[in-house]
């Protein structure tokens, strides 16, 4: 994707415009600031030079990244201009897109979407397509406002994920890596799953319903066209009488029979859960055994190459072996009660059959009874109603039965994708190649920032919740981010959102070519900014257009041929000029 040009006709009590600014092909562009303003001198800061960039948040979803996740009311209005702020960008080869968002203080903002092709004019998108955009832009763009500030709109004051919890970085990576459109799947085919399963045991219930009209009409026939009433009655009494015996000779009605099998499946569940957790615990225990007699062969850490005291590694041996010893008994001790169990719950089963069986025939024969000692005459009628009202019957079973299987399949594919779109599928699989990502970006940026002196490594799948998502080690030895010293965090900041960076632009479906670093480098000393060159011409090589904010006097100097635009503030309201 390609952003051609930002138009700000008005932005912030700054103002801004009107003013049309290109994005496309700039090369390298350092953005400076000369406040007015100031009290007595001119200064840079609060000229206007952040707010300019993050207009293009703010029209494509009403956000500015100083203002966190919310959608914003009157932040961005001027008191008389209001907000107007439009953006041109390149999805394709064939459609150049136009987004516009304006907002006056007080009012709602409006928002449009206007495409154009080789040689026609814009038109403007309507109806379902507009509002699919206005509600989430990802859809048009390929990438949510997380990841693009994630992978565009790098800022100084932005670094707050190494100082957060494993969850909340966590969740950065899920959202860098889109993970926020699997979910979406996943719910779908959460909704289709419950769905399906609801009309299929709906539609099973009515099978098993037909089934049992359909039999009860058979044994109509028969015992119409048997002609011999007195005979079917005593019989009917006979039977009815032998199913009196049986259910009292159980004890147990329907609902007992019911709830003795509920409780039993809830026991099964629960020791199945047991053996499963065992399982689980097993296969970790016998990894950090393997894991530990391979470094018995050559016991040197395979991240920092330090020397690991082979007396350590056989206690770790030792260890697992008595964890695996432990749980190998818990497990067999769980099976048991599980198989033992598996027979309990096959008797409430059976009795809850047979519990049912004998009550549905119990009601079938005494509607058997009460008809045949109503029948007097038109036996002949009757078995022929009886034979329309069994065709009637099996029919509807047939489609029942067809209906069945098209449920169940649609059950069985959605419950796949629900599993496919969830933590152990789809995510799972992205995360785990986006980690080697991440982690060769980090190992890079550490080798040109700090020759390797810093190391930073990204674990999202740690074995235990004391366990860091960012890892920091410094001349080989870990550390913690609080313990660094100002510079050392510094680095690791710029580490960590420069990997995050290479992240989110590897997963966007488009590459963009535009990237903005906001004050990113100002606070490094003179030897980090010679460094930070090589990180700045890797984004030259990368994009077409790489603006640069800074205070930094030393880092404009070192790009004396660059483009410059300067942001002034005078009299409240700011001017772009463009170099």
């Amino acid at each position: 994707m390609k952003l051609l040009s930002l138009t700000i006709n008005s932005f912030t009590p700054l103002r801004f415009g009107p003013v049309t600014l290109p994005l496309d092909r700039q090369g390298l562009v350092l953005i400076e600031g000369d406040n007015r303003d100031s009290l007595g001198w001119s200064g840079s800061n609060r000229a206007g030079k952040s707010a300019l960039f993050e207009s293009i948040p703010w029209c494509w979803w009403g956000k500015m990244p100083r203002y966190g996740d919310r959608r914003l009311g009157d932040e961005p209005c001027h008191p008389i201009h209001g907000a107007d702020v439009a953006v041109e960008f390149r999805i394709t080869d064939d459609e150049v897109f136009r987004t516009r968002r304006v907002k006056m203080p007080g009012k709602s903002a409006k928002f449009t979407v206007e495409v154009s092709t080789p040689g026609a004019t814009w038109k403007p998108v309507t109806g379902s397509a507009l509002h699919a955009y206005e509600a989430d832009m990802a859809s048009l763009l390929g990438f949510t406002y997380d990841t693009f500030r994630a992978a565009l709109f790098l800022q100084a004051s932005g670094f707050t994920v190494t100082t957060a919890g494993f969850t909340s970085q966590l969740k950065l990576l899920e959202s860098v890596l889109r993970f926020d459109t699997l979910t979406e799947a996943g719910e779908r085919a959460s909704k289709r799953s419950s769905a399906a399963a609801s009309s299929l045991a709906i539609a099973k219930s009515e099978l098993a319903s037909l089934q049992r009209e359909i039999e009860g009409r058979k044994t109509e026939i028969t015992r119409l066209e048997s002609l011999d009433e007195e005979k079917t009655e005593l019989s009917l009494r006979d039977e009815l009488l032998f199913i009196d015996v049986d259910l009292k000779e159980i004890g147990l009605g329907v609902e007992a029979a019911e709830r003795l099998h509920a409780e039993a499946k809830t026991e099964l569940r629960r020791l199945f859960g047991l053996v499963d957790k065992a399982d689980i615990k097993l296969e970790r225990f016998r990894e950090d055994k393997s894991k530990a007699e391979k470094l018995m062969e050559s016991p040197t850490c395979p991240v920092c190459s330090a020397k690991i005291r082979k007396q350590h590694l056989v206690g770790l041996i030792h260890e697992a072996e008595s964890s695996i010893a432990t749980e190998e008994a818990n497990r067999e001790i769980a099976a048991t009660s599980h198989d033992a169990q598996l027979a309990e719950l096959e008797k409430a089963e059976n009795l809850l059959d047979k519990v049912k069986a004998l009550t549905r025939d119990q009601a079938v024969k005494e509607r058997e009874l009460a008809a045949v000692r109503q029948r007097r005459s038109g036996l002949a009628a009757m078995i022929q109603a009886a034979r329309e009202r069994l065709d009637e019957k099996l029919t509807a079973a047939e489609g029942k039965a067809g209906e069945i299987t098209g449920l169940d399949w649609i059950a069985t594919v959605a419950k796949f994708w629900v599993r496919g779109f969830g933590s152990d599928g789809l995510k799972a699989e992205i995360l785990g190649a986006g980690t080697p990502v991440l982690n060769a970006a980090a190992h890079r940026y550490s080798e040109i920032l700090t020759d390797g002196d810093i190391k930073v490594e990204f674990d999202p799948f740690r074995s235990s919740r004391v366990e860091d998502l960012i890892r920091i080690k410094i001349n080989g030895v870990p550390v913690k981010y609080e313990t660094c010293s100002s510079s050392e965090r510094r680095r690791v900041d710029i580490i960590v959102a420069l990997s995050h960076r290479a992240l989110a632009r590897w997963r966007l479906a488009r590459p963009v070519n535009v990237g903005l670093a906001d004050e990113l480098f100002d606070t490094l000393d003179d030897q980090g900014l010679q460094r930070v060159m090589a990180v700045i011409q890797q984004d030259m090589d990368e994009l077409s257009s790489l603006f640069v904010v800074s205070h930094n006097a030393a880092l404009k100097a070192m790009f004396p041929g660059a483009r410059t635009w300067l942001v002034r503030r005078t009299g409240g309201e700011a001017k772009v000029y463009v170099g």
